[in-house]
């Protein structure tokens, strides 16, 4: 089965552009570089704002490509932080679709679903583009990692070393949004310049690319119709 556990790693990545990023200190490099007059700023001075955003936030969008074990997962998701997730994660073209909300988790059925649950795929007229409720068990298998007080934690538990403090942050325009623009190595980092400074994109090596957006506005819709509900003994 397709496992969102994958997005732990996701947010590994994340904390290592947070915390490694911009160390050669040119941050312009990528020609994103604003000709405004806004001065240069250091991760060390960003980092405790960037950390209370995302602390005090209430949900997020995330979307892109990152590599697990040289494996392309592509997401997109919506995280809020009471718990609530909904959104699909695809890994080999396996697709998993779920839905976390109102405490119970769900499971949109497809081809791939039974293929990894070793169910056949016969059942697939009668299952697919339906939902299952996932048991506690196998809920806490799929979805763990998926919180923003997990991202929290991870991205911006251990704040930066005196070396990363000093990296520098230029101002720069992502998707005509005023925002801070740092690099180091393989990663780059962009956060709002303007209202709280939220995370907006991160990058790594292989072409991973994780956007996020819909702070604060965000939703996870309630749980599916009975309508659109199956149980394990339709299987």
């Amino acid at each position: 089965m397709v496992r969102v556990r994958v997005l732990s790693l996701m947010l590994a990545v994340t904390a290592v552009a947070v915390a490694a990023c911009g160390g050669s200190g040119s941050g312009s490099g990528s020609g994103r570089a604003s000709a405004s007059a806004s001065p240069a700023l250091t991760l060390g001075q960003e980092f405790p704002a960037m950390k209370a955003a995302v602390r005090s936030a209430t949900s997020m969008s995330m979307h892109g490509a990152v590599l697990e074990n040289g494996k392309r997962v592509s997401l997109d998701l919506v995280l809020t932080k009471s718990g609530s997730v909904s959104g699909w994660v695809n890994e080999g073209g396996g697709k998993l679709t779920i839905l976390v909300t109102h405490g119970k988790s769900y499971v949109k059925v497809n081809r791939a679903f039974l293929q990894q649950a070793h169910v056949s795929v016969i059942f697939c007229a009668i299952v697919c583009a339906k939902y299952l409720e996932l048991s506690s068990s196998m809920a806490r298998s799929l979805t763990s990692g998926l919180s923003l007080t997990s991202m929290d934690n991870q991205a911006f538990g251990t704040p930066p070393t005196p070396a990363q403090a000093k990296v520098r942050l230029v101002a720069a325009q992502y998707r005509g949004q005023p925002a801070w623009f740092g690099r180091y190595g393989s990663y780059t980092l962009d956060i709002a310049r303007s209202g709280k400074p939220y995370l907006l994109a991160m990058t790594a090596r292989g072409g991973q690319v994780v956007r996020f957006s819909d702070w604060d506005t965000a939703s996870v819709p309630g749980p599916p119709p009975a309508s659109q509900l199956v149980t394990p003994a339709q299987f």
